[in-house]
């Protein structure tokens, strides 16, 4: 974590903090050094100042956090792995494989954990296949090496006196969560299309539709609420919800109870909005028959008259989106 901004900042003074002074500005050299930008600088810096040897190694050591990154991702990590392996690199290929298989475990617990328990379970899930997955590491590298070798999070085992080593642990184990609820909540958008950046655009089912609806239409207010329920569509947050007519006459009753159950409304709050709302439409409809009869019944070209009745339909629904 030596080149991310700010985090890099943070390890140097808690090392400060503990007495570790050679430790916090061995952190800032890398940062200065690793940093995407502030390094390419340093280099340039160096190369004006004619340190050429030290804008070199300023650039391999730039170079060798990308490959780290690049280490980390699943797939491309194990490629690149074999690609180490192919070339007589074998711990290039050690780093990339333990890396990206790292990456794999924990993004799979968090698919899982989110499934299970949403977001808490996510970052939950993620965090303690991480915490394993080093173990795992760990535990194969002494049988085949006969070498204790502490692997991410477990690291501050050998030397629990360095703080910066516990910084980098807490780091890894915060990143471990991160990942776990970034890959859950990509895969619960992939496999659940009703939800869409945490807001429910469509209602499939009532099991899972009308829950997710009514926690995320909490903070509407009732006469929101009651449009939705009756298949309207309603623009909150720059987002669109918006029930399917098969979802609307399988989940309408579910729905109100759902809402009901999220404290913020009343079951007779809703149901009387809705009541008022169908009166209303029911008016307008009946006035938009007539209009249609006294077309039709003035106009020498009846073909013309549903065109224009259609007309008037679509600009109501129009304005009941817009409004």
């Amino acid at each position: 974590m030596d080149w991310v901004p700010v985090l890099s900042q943070t390890k140097s003074l808690i090392q400060v903090t503990f007495g570790d002074k050679e430790g916090a500005k061995k952190t800032q050299e890398n940062f200065v050094r690793q940093c995407p930008v502030i390094s390419q600088v340093t280099s340039a810096v160096q190369a004006a100042k004619g340190d050429q040897q030290g804008a070199r190694d300023t650039q391999k050591q730039f170079v060798q956090v990308l490959s780290g990154f690049t280490d980390s991702i699943p797939v491309v990590g194990h490629v690149k792995g074999g690609i180490h392996y192919a070339c007589g690199d074998k711990d290039g290929g050690d780093r990339a494989m333990k890396s990206s298989s790292h990456t794999t475990v924990v993004m799979g617990a968090g698919v899982g954990g989110f499934m299970v328990a949403g977001p808490v379970g996510a970052v939950g899930a993620g965090t303690a296949a991480g915490v394993a997955m080093d173990g795992i590491t760990t535990g194969v590298e002494y049988a085949v090496s006969k070498e204790f070798k502490p692997e991410g999070v477990l690291r501050p085992i050998k030397d629990p006196k360095n703080p910066g080593l516990w910084v980098d642990s807490v780091a890894g184990v915060i990143g471990d969560g991160v990942a776990g609820l970034g890959a859950g909540k990509l895969a619960n958008a992939k496999f659940n299309p009703s939800v869409v950046d945490g807001f429910t655009d469509k209602i499939s089912t009532p099991a899972t539709g009308a829950e997710k609806l009514a926690g995320q239409l909490k903070d509407l207010k009732k006469g929101n609420v009651s449009d939705v329920l009756m298949g309207d569509p309603v623009i909150w947050e720059g987002k669109t919800a918006v029930m399917t007519d098969m979802a609307k006459s399988q989940t309408q009753t579910a729905m109100i109870d759902a809402v009901c159950k999220e404290g913020s409304f009343t079951r007779n709050a809703i149901t009387e909005k809705m009541k008022a709302k169908k009166l209303k439409r029911k008016n307008k409809l009946g006035v938009l028959e007539d209009q249609k009869s006294e077309k039709i019944s003035s106009s020498d070209d009846e073909d013309q008259a549903p065109t224009e009745d259609l007309d008037i339909i679509e600009c109501e629904s129009e304005c009941k989106i817009n409004s």
